[in-house]
């Protein structure tokens, strides 16, 4: 048996990041004061998997 596997994330943007569906923070550009910025990233994560045999035959 086969197991296959994929993670896809389907981000998306929020008001308030915090409430629902944060996924992780990132870094961005360099503000005035040569600091980086902050952001929260919201989103979903979706992992699949699909389960076959040795000849190809999805169980």
């Amino acid at each position: 048996m086969l197991f296959l596997q994929d993670t896809t994330e389907f981000p998306y943007q929020r008001r308030n990041p915090r409430d629902v569906g944060f996924t992780k923070s990132i870094d961005s550009r360099r503000n005035k004061k040569a600091r980086l910025r902050h952001h929260a990233v919201c989103g979903i994560l979706m992992h699949s998997s699909l389960v076959v045999t040795e000849d190809g035959l999805p169980l």
